[in-house]
């Protein structure tokens, strides 16, 4: 028996695969409906998705921790518990701090459109500044960073737009 914890597209996509695997297979999420994030009509598709497969899905969740012992609200004991829980910017040890790089709460790196933070020649993309935390949308970022740094004049107010940014749920 597996569970995945988690309530984004990869605690949803792991839920799917060891479902496919015949597992029993639990997703755990801590809010009243998973997939927050995305537009309302995926999550009803994928609930009614879910209804028809041995998902078994816990909802509300408060509390989920690991031990050796039984006596939690809900026990369920697994061979295999992925957390799938949430990403953020591992940015401790970069000295970016000491430098005056603004971090918000989560320690992401505070930037503005152009990736630029509030310290001037630093610049960021990708996941260290906590938005679209998603490859293609790093890729697209760092080639308009190249295009304004090294490309030609053209390519000057080139930066990337984080507005309708199509994503994919694997399930």
């Amino acid at each position: 028996m597996e569970a995945s914890v988690g309530a984004g597209h990869i605690a949803i996509k792991l839920a799917g695969v060891l479902n496919t695997l015949s597992t029993e297979t639990h997703l755990v999420v801590h809010q009243d409906h998973f997939l927050r994030t995305f537009d309302p009509t995926i999550y009803k598709t994928l609930s009614n998705w879910a209804k028809h497969t041995d998902i078994k899905i816990h909802k509300k969740s408060k509390d989920v921790k690991v031990e050796g012992t039984k006596g939690q609200m809900l026990t369920i004991e697994v061979d295999t518990l992925i957390w799938a829980i949430g990403r953020h910017a591992n940015t401790k040890g970069l000295g970016v701090e000491e430098l005056g790089v603004k971090l918000d709460k989560k320690g992401d790196i505070v930037t503005n459109e152009w990736q630029k933070s509030n310290v001037k020649g630093i610049l960021a993309i990708g996941d260290v500044q906590g938005r679209a935390l998603l490859t293609p949308v790093a890729i697209a970022a760092g080639q308009r960073l190249s295009n304004r740094l090294f490309g030609p004049p053209k390519f000057k107010n080139d930066k990337l737009s984080y507005e309708n940014i199509p994503t994919v749920v694997f399930s």
